[in-house]
């Protein structure tokens, strides 16, 4: 089972359905057919769901669309997640541009999502592994002093703590990490407290950027909303002198969902913590992509 109705969830679907090679090499999903795998995929209403029947209708006899209005309620995912054999977790709330939002906001349905999908997983037998959608914001811990190696020992803990001690004051980007932290270090809490029947993998994407094939660029937010935002001109006086050094690390959208579905179906992948970072660049590559080249 799949979230599909996001930009990296879109993608997530896609390459479920167009990683072949891989689908018929893998080790652990019953749901194989000569084709691709079966997939369910979640929707939070009914528009969604027609968005994805149409733009998957080559796939209609493997797609299955089930509505999950809201994560956050206990058993939310009970239903959607029977009989699968494998759950990619990729929902998340983005921070928006609130700076005052209420960090409880992003804090609470991001941990109670997560949680909540691996406690409908263990209620079925037949998922054999979760793959979850974390940050590299809950690894990098920007208090350390580089050269730093990171390894997945590793928690953005300051994060977390400069949200407890500044509540709505904490800037945007550390209300967004102390989510993200905290909801994974939920799920492997739970893993360790419970000993389910199925493994856990975290995949951790720096910014993820790409071309949006979900529902609707009317409003681009998250990592995309990063790169569009110095190319706006009623935003361009905001990004001079110093501000163009500021470094961003991105990953390909496309990269992203291959990795997911690596990690949903390789064996060894079990119990990682992943992190998909690919380039470092600045905001003046983005206002002059020629530097890049």
């Amino acid at each position: 089972m799949v979230g599909g109705s996001g930009f990296l969830g879109a993608w997530i679907l896609k390459e479920l359905r167009e990683s072949i090679a891989l689908v018929l090499l893998h080790a652990l999903t019953r749901n194989i057919v000569e084709r691709g795998f079966n997939v369910r995929a979640a929707v939070r209403n009914e528009s969604k769901a027609i968005y994805l029947r149409d733009a998957f209708k080559t796939y209609s006899d493997k797609l299955e669309l089930v509505i999950v209005e809201d994560i956050t309620i206990p058993g939310a995912f009970d239903e959607a997640v029977k009989g699968v054999t494998g759950i990619i977790h990729s929902a998340s709330p983005l921070s928006g541009n609130d700076p005052l939002i209420d960090p409880k906001a992003l804090i609470e349905p991001a941990v109670n999502g997560t949680v909540g999908i691996l406690n409908s997983a263990q209620k079925s037998p037949s998922v054999e592994r979760v793959v979850v959608t974390s940050s590299v914001t809950a690894l990098w811990d920007r208090t350390k002093q580089l050269p730093f190696v990171y390894t997945e020992d590793v928690w953005n803990i300051p994060a977390i703590k400069i949200v407890e001690e500044q509540g709505k004051e904490a800037p945007l980007f550390t209300k967004y990490a102390a989510s993200k932290t905290l909801a994974e270090q939920s799920a492997w809490q739970l893993i360790k407290d419970t000993n389910p029947q199925f493994d856990l993998v975290t995949v951790l994407p720096s910014f993820i950027w790409g071309q949006i094939i979900s529902e609707t660029t009317a409003d681009i937010k998250g990592s995309n909303g990063r790169l569009l935002r110095p190319l706006k001109r009623e935003e361009q006086d905001k990004y001079k002198g110093e501000a163009l050094l500021e470094e961003l690390y991105l990953v390909d959208v496309r990269d992203v969902s291959k990795l997911h579905v690596d990690a949903l179906v390789i064996p060894a992948a079990g119990g990682q913590r992943i992190v998909a970072s690919a380039a470092t660049i600045t905001v003046q590559h983005i206002c002059k992509p020629s530097l890049m080249l």
